[in-house]
């Protein structure tokens, strides 16, 4: 819930793998971030098949919600 609420905050905006890591928490790893993104995409592509493209990967920088 905690990427998500950040990803919302920051709608239309990049934020960083480091910014969304830091969230998780110090023990976290990119696998871990990987895993929740992927499941949030599972997830709002059970709401709206085309949900699911809302939420992108910007490659080398983060993640984008565009709402």
């Amino acid at each position: 819930f905690k990427i998500l609420s950040a990803l919302i905050e920051n709608k239309n905006k990049i934020v960083s793998r480091e910014e969304l890591a830091t969230i998780l928490s110090s023990r976290s790893n990119a696998r871990t971030l990987d895993g929740h993104i992927k499941n949030i995409r599972k997830k709002l592509a059970q709401i709206d098949k085309l949900a699911k493209d809302i939420l992108t990967t910007e490659y080398g920088l983060g993640y984008k919600l565009s709402i």
